[in-house]
């Protein structure tokens, strides 16, 4: 079962869905059950480990999205359920501003640098919409979402769409990716750019050599 469909509540009967809504934000709100409808993201990764991620976008809590589907709408009870979340995100300091704007979604500013010492996952590893890997080798592998058969049909199903994009701007050696544009004059002008417009569209994806320690 893939993780957006352990998310997927649109089965449920009406009168337990608000108890349904009400556990998942008490175990497991920051959890596997976000979807990124519409973002900018940027990441910049230097030769010598530093590193930042920004997020500015919308979240959309897919259990919310589906009970609307279902039931036609959210009741106000749902959506004040559903608001917690606000309090529950700004938990983590790296979320510095967090929104709710009903129909199960978020508005949310998050931002994360520091230096690479360890694997970095937007929102976590079970929901790696983007993920920072660096391995034994000094290199560093960039990838966003990959979603599986299962997922873009769930999605399909709750009528939801992607219009993102990422950007990754570094002064390390690229070895390979596929961005949808990359910088000009030898790499030393712009950064590398992935429109992502369908959920059919690969995941981005780069691989960056950084410097030598010395």
């Amino acid at each position: 079962m893939s993780n957006l469909e352990k998310c997927m509540y649109s089965k449920k009967p009406r009168k337990i869905l608000f108890i349904v809504l009400t556990m998942v934000f008490l175990t497991c709100f920051i959890s596997s059950c976000f979807f990124p409808e519409e973002f900018t993201a940027k990441i910049t990764i230097n030769k010598d480990g530093t590193y930042s991620l920004v997020y500015d976008g919308i979240l959309t809590f897919v259990p919310a999205k589906a009970a609307e589907i279902q039931q036609g709408k959210l009741t106000s009870a749902d959506e004040r359920e559903i608001k917690k979340g606000e309090q529950e995100m700004l938990k983590d300091p790296k979320f510095k501003n967090v929104k709710y704007i009903g129909h199960g979604q978020f508005k949310v500013f998050y931002k994360d640098e520091g230096t690479l010492n360890t694997s970095i996952y937007f929102i976590n590893q079970d929901q790696n919409i983007v993920s920072i890997v660096p391995t034994n080798d000094r290199k560093v592998q960039i990838r966003g979402m990959k979603l599986d058969r299962n997922d873009i049909e769930q999605l399909q199903e709750l009528e939801m769409k992607i219009d993102g994009q990422l950007e990754v701007t570094t002064d390390a050696k690229v070895i390979e990716h596929n961005a949808r544009s990359a910088p000009s004059f030898f790499g030393l002008f712009g950064s590398y750019k992935w429109q992502i417009k369908s959920v059919n569209d690969p995941a981005p994806y780069m691989l960056i050599q950084l410097g030598e320690t010395s």
